[in-house]
């Protein structure tokens, strides 16, 4: 990039001013060139990344946290591994750690997302558990946040509107024997199920085993029920250690089970309210997947559920190896649009709290922590820890954006890094490789090269030509470009450019180093000492030597002025800069 700041660069290009070769050079070097750096604008577009097509991962982005260093802290990839295996490629939006692993990935093909994994099986896939303050579906399962004060429930069913029937618990697996409980408000798929009744489902074909009455209180059963004790009917005070009694008390328990004096657990009916109690705070509801087997799922006496846990320490805890959390809708939708899936809500209907950042955490204990919160100004990417507030990065294959782009620091495309390796004085823009531009390239500052001379691309020339041979017209063949074979010749046109600062007439198509003649500057020339030593100043011509250049003694068409000297004591040829001047010379 130039290494001249804009105020430089203006005063190069002011009215009367003639900018040199090197005033072009740092304008040139301004520039972006987006195709070059895989970063480019159509129009009506926006921005636009390209992957680097060498990797297999398909990298489009990579970040460091500090420089040099071994890899990079995240990438960004359109076609993420799982670490180094090729064999684990898959296309879609994978954010991977520096060693390549993916850690979330978003899945082209279906859409899926991917947390740990790049082969998710859902519509949210998190490899190693999820937690969060809490949970939403439309329909399904609504887990408020158990530190909102007197929330409404901690675990909420929600069915459909248009028919408020649902199951509360299902055996998805055994789907021959319809294994679960039932809740029926309008219709019912369970045979004998009363409306308004919630029914316990098992042993094959939807077959009713018991329900309980929301109406009127009353039950059923298809078989016995047994107890080894005594059983209560109308009272809850039923002799200890009786395990079951029914009826009414002033704490509206009907089914009551007894673990002690005292420790009541029951479930009751208070103001068209199904209840379900524990007997103290520090009890739990439990689920064992065997009469004496592990328990699977806990509802502490607090609130808080943990699923493969039996400690939650938030409102909703899942652990285990495999374990994921999924929010599914199921297929009822009819007009398609715009459904929101998950939520995270802060009541405030008249705007008199202190105003809540919600945000979604992801961390991985004792290796990252990182939070996606949101501002009334939009999404924010920060760290774990709420204290802490820094930002840190987002790592993604492109980045489609409809307004504008504005970037406070360098940008580094390509590989490189936005501030290493810069030039002294560097104003900052863009650190990359090559620069693109479909129409004008413009600058307000100049141009700023590596390469020494201004040429122009020849396409229809000898293919024995190389840098730095001297060339003249084929006579015989338009616009053809051949290597001199005479001293003085006529048709002398000039010299192969070896590394031009400035290249005219290239297209996309072109290879990098295309066969050019210079058509201005300084250039290496191969030269012999036919025509006598070669000092500084000397004017060169062509020489009998196939594409060498001697010393002009005579008049005659001349390439340029030695800017080198050259005697043919230690080569009989070699090479000289020249300055480009293609000119007929008069002497004397």
């Amino acid at each position: 990039m130039a290494s001249k700041n804009r105020t430089d660069l203006k005063s190069f290009f002011v009215k009367n001013a003639i900018p040199t070769e090197g005033n072009f050079a740092d304008l040139i070097d301004s520039a972006l060139n987006q195709a070059a750096d895989s970063i480019f604008k159509l129009e009506g577009e926006p921005l636009s990344i390209v992957a680097a097509a060498a990797t297999q991962q398909k990298r489009a982005l990579r970040l460091y946290a500090n420089y040099p260093a071994a890899n990079p802290d995240w990438m960004i990839a359109l076609n993420p591994t799982q670490g180094t295996d090729v064999a684990t490629a898959r296309p879609g939006l994978g954010f991977t750690d520096g060693a390549g692993n993916t850690r979330l990935f978003i899945d082209s093909a279906t859409g899926s997302v991917g947390v740990g994994t790049n082969t998710p099986q859902f519509g949210l896939d998190v490899l190693t558990g999820a937690r969060a303050q809490g949970f939403r579906s439309r329909y399904d399962l609504v887990l408020s946040d158990y530190r909102t004060a007197n929330p409404a429930s901690n675990v909420l069913l929600h069915s459909p509107p248009a028919d408020r029937d649902a199951w509360i618990f299902r055996d998805m697996v055994d789907t021959g024997s319809n294994w679960g409980i039932y809740h029926r408000q309008i219709d019912s798929t369970v045979a004998g199920l009363p409306a308004n009744s919630i029914g316990f489902v098992g042993g094959g074909g939807n077959k009713l085993q018991a329900y309980v009455s929301l109406m009127d209180g009353t039950g059923y059963f298809a078989g016995a029920l047994r107890t080894d004790v005594a059983v209560g009917i109308g009272s809850t005070q039923s002799p200890l250690p009786a395990k079951l009694s029914l009826g009414m008390d002033p704490n509206n328990t009907k089914l009551a089970l007894y673990d002690g004096p005292g420790d009541l657990y029951g479930f009751g009916i208070q103001s068209s309210q199904l209840r379900i109690h524990v007997g103290h705070a520090n009890a739990r509801f439990s689920f064992l997947n065997a009469p004496a087997g592990t328990e699977v799922m806990t509802i502490l006496g607090t609130g808080q559920v943990g699923i493969g846990t039996t400690s939650p320490a938030y409102s909703l805890t899942i652990a285990g190896t495999e374990s994921h959390l999924q929010l599914r809708r199921e297929k009822t939708e009819t007009a398609g649009g715009k459904r929101v899936y998950l939520e995270l809500y802060q009541d405030d209907p008249s705007v008199a709290i202190p105003v809540v950042y919600p945000s979604i955490r992801f961390h991985h204990n004792n290796r990252f922590w990182h939070r996606l919160e949101a501002r009334e100004d939009g999404l924010h990417v920060k760290e774990g820890h709420l204290p802490g507030d820094g930002y840190v990065g987002i790592k993604t294959g492109s980045i489609g954006v409809t307004g504008e782009v504005r970037i406070s620091g360098t940008l580094g495309t390509n590989g490189f890094n936005p501030s290493g390796g810069l030039p002294s004085g560097w104003g900052g823009g863009v650190h990359t490789w090559d620069i693109a531009v479909e129409g004008s390239g413009r600058a307000k500052g100049g141009f700023a090269s590596g390469g020494w001379d201004l040429a122009e691309k020849f396409n229809n020339h000898d293919r024995t030509l190389e840098p730095g041979d001297v060339v003249v017209a084929d006579l015989d063949a338009p616009e053809r470009l051949i290597p001199s074979e005479r001293a003085y010749q006529e048709n002398l046109l000039g010299v192969i450019s070896e590394n031009p600062g400035f290249l005219l007439g290239v297209s996309w198509e072109d290879p990098r180093n295309p066969t050019a003649l210079a058509l201005s500057g300084r250039v290496p020339v191969k030269v012999n000492a036919e025509g006598g030593p070669i000092k500084i100043g000397d004017f060169l011509t062509s020489s009998s030597e196939r594409g060498h250049a001697m010393k002009a003694g005579r008049s005659g068409r001349v390439i340029g002025m030695a800017l080198e000297a050259f005697d043919g004591t230690k080569a009989r040829t070699g090479k000289v800069v020249v300055f480009i001047n293609p000119h007929f010379r008069t002497v004397g």
